[in-house]
């Protein structure tokens, strides 16, 4: 029997690779389950959908009205935000198993060799062969030995999911290295989108395109708040972020892109301070548009691209 795997992508392209500045090779699979003893794979999906920017991940693994359902929620080969350390960078693609879809052995006996099946099919696309679990940068790797080894942050998973229904790390290790029966190539399906009409440009924007794209940045803007995020000190303005909703991710700028107007470069910068993009920063071509946010979005070299307010960025 052939699995199908449905594409039902809802984290955009290159999402990860792109904003932490990562490249080639991606070399691992990872496994995890999802910790929600009541979410479907379909709750799980949406959930992804509206928090991609704080973890995120390629894969689902569950059972749906009584059958598998193998859904693939983000573009593979460009890292995931799913371990919670530095094996984020060597992610190919990454499994959760959807915890709360499965609801009886039946359901698990179903489910589990296709995540296995999965696995080893994803492992076959990034070259990473059939180990798992040993300090070799390439293979799978579960989330519980990526914590244990000092790659991840203090999750077990999904270990102790699978113990639960029988499946013990042996098994599973076993299991990964030998397949369950079924090494058949994948049936995938795209999942059909509606036909949309682009929104119009927003005023702000619209100026922008007026000009080539092109921006110039000379005045200066307050530091409203100053944390270090991925190993980055970074700082927000809340007029250039859209408000106080915002993403450090997609929002944060680098403290090495801006002078410090109040203090100098060679005090530690402090909220309140007054700063401005440096002369290696402050002009240049903007590389995307989002019209339903009035964002614009720049490439800000290995910190890859950082979301500003259009309204706010035009005052700069």
């Amino acid at each position: 029997m052939a699995y199908t795997i449905k594409q039902d992508i809802v984290v955009p392209f290159n999402y990860v690779k792109s904003n932490s500045g990562l490249v080639p090779p991606f070399s691992q699979v990872h496994l995890h389950s999802t910790g929600n003893p009541r979410a479907s794979v379909q709750n799980e999906r949406d959930y992804l959908a509206g928090h991609y920017n704080e973890a995120n991940y390629t894969h689902l693994v569950g059972i749906t009205n009584g059958e598998v359902d193998i859904r693939q929620v983000m573009n593979t080969n460009g890292g995931a935000w799913d371990v919670g350390g530095d094996w984020n960078w060597d992610g190919h693609s990454s499994i959760e198993f959807a915890e709360g879809s499965i609801q009886s052995q039946d359901d698990f006996n179903k489910a589990y060799p296709a995540y296995i099946w999965l696995a080893r099919q994803l492992a076959k696309e990034a070259g990473a062969g059939s180990t798992i679990d040993d300090q070799n940068t390439s293979g799978t790797k579960t989330h519980n030995y990526a914590s244990a080894t000092g790659h991840g942050s203090d999750h077990t998973d999904p270990i102790a999911f699978l113990a639960k229904w029988g499946v013990s790390s042996e098994k599973l290790n076993a299991d990964i290295v030998n397949g369950i029966g079924d090494d058949s190539t994948p049936i995938v399906v795209p999942t059909a989108t509606p036909q949309v009409q682009p929104e119009a440009d927003t005023s702000a924007i619209q100026v922008f395109k007026n000009a080539g794209n092109k921006f110039i940045l000379f005045s200066t803007f307050r530091v409203d708040e100053i944390q270090q995020i991925n190993g980055i000190w970074q700082m927000i303005n809340y007029n250039l972020a859209g408000g106080r909703d915002f993403s450090w991710t997609n929002n944060g700028i680098p403290l090495d892109i801006v002078d410090n107007v109040t203090r100098g470069n060679y005090a530690n910068t402090q909220v309140g301070d007054l700063v401005r993009f440096n002369s290696a920063n402050n002009q240049g071509a903007i590389d995307e548009y989002d019209n339903a946010s009035n964002a614009v979005g720049i490439k800000f070299g290995q910190y890859g691209m950082i979301w500003f307010n259009a309204d706010a960025f035009i005052k700069l």
